[in-house]
């Protein structure tokens, strides 16, 4: 049997063997493990705040490239909107609408006051005629420089004639 001392050796071996290990794992390894994690976390939310911030200059670089093409064709935008002055040029052109068409016609406009909050102008046209006559009429409304927005279409047969009643929006500036 080994002695006492040869022994006690063994075991003090063993812890050190053990022991020693066993503390670098808790007070070195542990630690820069968990550092590691913070830094690897660290990086993720950097990566993911630089494609936001990609995203966001795309998407700049996309609102640049629409304005440039939009501000190339102001002149043909705005010629779809109907300025406060310009009322009664867009009734006029209505009118010469009707008349060459030949078909008899009613316009109800909204109050100014309801045009200057809104921004719309919203409005009722009471059209009469024939078929042929409303087709070209119709065709006329869709091919004008405005830009009219029809909310209500309806259309009753009397006899020969048609009466169509149209609810419709036009945009002002």
């Amino acid at each position: 049997m080994p002695s006492k001392e040869l022994t006690r050796k063994i075991y003090i071996f063993a812890t050190l063997v053990v022991g020693i290990p066993t503390l670098l794992v808790i007070f070195v390894m542990i630690p820069y493990y968990n550092k590691i994690n913070i830094v690897n976390k660290n990086s993720y939310d950097k990566r993911v705040q630089l494609a936001i911030f990609e995203q966001r200059r795309n998407n700049l670089e996309t609102t640049r490239q629409d304005y440039n093409k939009i501000k190339n064709d102001t002149a043909n935008i705005s010629k779809i909107f109907i300025s406060k002055d310009k009322i009664l040029e867009f009734i006029s052109t209505l009118e010469n609408i009707a008349t060459t068409r030949q078909v008899v016609q009613k316009i109800n406009i909204n109050s100014n006051q309801q045009i200057e909050k809104s921004g719309t102008m919203d409005f009722s046209i009471e059209a009469r005629g024939r078929w042929d006559q409303l087709q070209y009429y119709l065709t006329d409304l869709e091919i004008m420089d405005y830009y009219l927005n029809i909310t209500v279409f309806n259309a009753t047969v009397d006899g020969e004639a048609i009466l169509l009643n149209l609810n419709a929006k036009a945009y002002s500036q």
